[in-house]
Order: C-alpha cells, then sequence, then structure tokens
C-alpha cells in the first residue's frame, strides 16, 4: 500500500494571499476611518442664503433669527456644534444632537436655517447613480 504524505496546511501561494487580503482589510479601514478633517467655521444660511460664519477655535453660544420669528441657540464647543434651543415645533435640529466633521449640517426647516461644518476636507458616505 502506499503511504500518504502529511502535506502543509498552507501552502506558500495561500500565506501570500491570506497576507495580501489582510493589508487589503488594514488600508480599507484605515482609509475609511482615518478622519475627514477638522472642519475651520460653522457657516450659518437662512434660506439659502449666507448669514454668517463662526470660528470654531472659539467656543460659545449664539442667537439665531430666523423665519417666522423662530431663534435658535447655537453652541460651539471644542468637540463640535450643536442647537441647544429651538422655538420650533418639531425640535428635530435640537434632537440633531452634535456634529463634529466637515460637511455634516444641522437644518431647522420651520425656521430655515441651516448650519453646516465647513473648511475641512468633506467625506462621502456614499454615491449613487
Amino acid at each position: 500500500m502506499r503511504r500518504f504524505e502529511k502535506m502543509p496546511l498552507f501552502a506558500r501561494a495561500d500565506i501570500i494571499i491570506i497576507l495580501l487580503v489582510a493589508l487589503l482589510a488594514l488600508a480599507s479601514v484605515l482609509f475609511a476611518f482615518g478622519g475627514n478633517g477638522s472642519p475651520k467655521y460653522a457657516s450659518v444660511k437662512l434660506n439659502g442664503k449666507a448669514k454668517a460664519e463662526y470660528s470654531l477655535d472659539r467656543t460659545g453660544e449664539y442667537e439665531l433669527s430666523g423665519e417666522n420669528g423662530i431663534t435658535l441657540t447655537l453652541v460651539i464647543e471644542k468637540d463640535g456644534v450643536s442647537v441647544r434651543h429651538a422655538e420650533c415645533p418639531d425640535k428635530l435640529c435640537e434632537k440633531t444632537g452634535k456634529i463634529s466633521g466637515a460637511g455634516q449640517s444641522i437644518i431647522c426647516l420651520p425656521a430655515k436655517i441651516s448650519i453646516s461644518l465647513e473648511g475641512g476636507s468633506e467625506e462621502i458616505d456614499a454615491a449613487v447613480g
């Protein structure tokens, strides 16, 4: 009878392929979570027109007056920007929470105010089409 030789679990080519796939996975994670740059300022628009820009280097609270007599309190802190108080009925701008990445925004539809963080590199979540 013929004796079976013990074969190695992985061939040399298998090990090379596994290492390449692991390296590609690591590069993908670093690319995806490597940061999208720090925004420089908060841009406030009323009805789509620029109303004000606030530097993110200075923390503070700012009152914003929108349409229909609605006011918002914009809060700029070290770790992000949020709306603390809004006189709008749905308060979705408050519920948005704190934003901190370039390209993120808070929108209050009843007041027609949008607040976006700009100045860093914007990260695209997905592209369709």
